[in-house]
């Protein structure tokens, strides 16, 4: 390995450990272990990954030092330690979405950030939390999961993001499965006019198109106002053939959803065959930085003239 790249790692690994410790001594002691545990493993340290590979590693030797000499992380330090551990970053973007993250945990209840910083403080650890907390490993992995994506849910939010599922937060994705579940269920068993609970009225079976849901696929969200999304579920019929529906929903009451308008089928489905599209047309087929697929239908056509499609609906 180039003596660059190692005296680059080193100090990369320095800086983390002082922002976790604010001891200089104590950071260069992390920054050694950390620099001679991963040569002693034989990890690869020549890749593009390497950052994240140390950021990691001294990440919890951090912790682990933390908790042997007794000093406990505060809250404080703990909102910046979230930003930069859930959202990657770079030094000029921290700041920005620090405060993000920072405004958002204001929100939680005493029992959630208490949670969040035992676990922090237990070098992210669950199986170190369940002998503190004494609740299942599965119950905190489960808290964990929920804390995180509520948190990382509303930054994307803030951040501007308007149509991934990213912007979904724990419960409001448990809510629309189960929505999307009975649903086929439902149509199924014609007992759609029972969902009185996500339409807020009675059903005509009639004003539902016919949908032949054979293998719910995935679903793709869109904010489109505050509280108000457009959703697509995407699916397989009963001859294993892909299709779709949308439908407009509104969120209220711990993210209860009540749908606003329909389920409706698109006018028409068309499919290519992915690996004979080059990749420069690729790139320009994806969603932008709000997550929205914002390119035209006369510019997606001309890009796509000179392919054939595997399949139109």
């Amino acid at each position: 390995m180039k003596e660059q790249q190692m005296e680059a790692l080193a100090k990369f690994s320095y800086r983390i450990a002082f922002y976790f410790l604010k001891d200089i001594d104590d950071a260069k002691d992390i920054s050694q272990t950390v620099m001679f545990n991963c040569l002693k493993n034989k990890k690869d340290l020549e890749n593009d990954g390497a950052f994240g590979l140390i950021k990691k590693a001294t990440t919890q030797e951090s912790y682990r030092y933390a908790k042997a000499k007794k000093k406990r992380i505060s809250f404080a330090e703990l909102e910046k330690i979230i930003t930069k551990a859930l959202i990657f970053t770079s030094p000029d973007e921290i700041n920005e979405k620090y405060m993000i993250i920072k405004k958002f945990l204001k929100k939680f209840g005493y029992f959630e950030i208490d949670l969040l910083q035992n676990y922090f403080n237990r070098g992210c650890k669950i199986k170190k939390l369940v002998l503190h907390r004494k609740q299942s490993y599965h119950t905190l992995k489960k808290k964990i999961y929920r804390l995180k994506r509520d948190i990382l849910s509303q930054y994307y939010i803030y951040a501007g993001m308007e149509g991934t599922k990213k912007i979904i937060n724990a419960k409001l994705h448990e809510n629309i499965t189960n929505f999307i579940k009975k649903f086929k269920t439902a149509l199924e068993t014609n007992s759609v006019e029972q969902m009185r609970i996500y339409f807020g009225k009675r059903i005509e079976p009639d004003l539902i198109p016919e949908l032949d849901v054979f293998r719910f696929h995935d679903y793709y969200v869109r904010l489109l106002d505050r509280n108000k999304y457009r959703l697509i579920v995407h699916y397989f019929d009963s001859n294993n053939e892909y299709n779709c529906y949308f439908l407009h929903f509104r969120t209220y009451y711990r993210n209860r959803i009540r749908i606003i308008e329909l389920p409706r089928l698109p006018k028409k489905i068309t499919c290519y065959d992915a690996k004979k599209i080059p990749t420069h047309i690729k790139e320009q087929l994806k969603p932008d930085t709000k997550g929205v697929f914002s390119i035209p239908k006369k510019k997606l056509q001309q890009l796509l003239k000179d392919f054939k499609p595997i399949y139109v609906k």
